[in-house]
């Protein structure tokens, strides 16, 4: 995501996800469009509108957040296309 993107996001006050949230953390789907194109390819084919998710882990990396979720054992989500609920 581009910097000016990211800081349009912060601007708004748009709601994302904090990237140290623990496990067992509630989380839904609500950026479908951020990440990269694979990323929102993955989101599609798992994820429902508006359906909520538990946080299994989050790693973080100096550009970007791999989320993983109890529901999908072993699927790795970008974690910028979530907020916490």
């Amino acid at each position: 995501m581009p910097y000016t993107e990211f800081q349009s996001i912060v601007n708004k006050k748009e709601k994302i996800l904090d990237i140290h949230s623990p496990q067992g953390t509630k989380v839904k789907c609500s950026h479908w469009t951020w990440g990269y194109k694979d990323d929102q390819e993955i989101a599609k084919k798992y994820l429902e509108k508006d359906k909520i998710y538990t946080v299994d882990r989050i790693e973080v990396f100096s550009s970007y957040s791999n989320l993983y979720l109890e529901e999908f054992y072993g699927i790795i989500f970008n974690a910028i296309m979530f907020e916490q609920v």
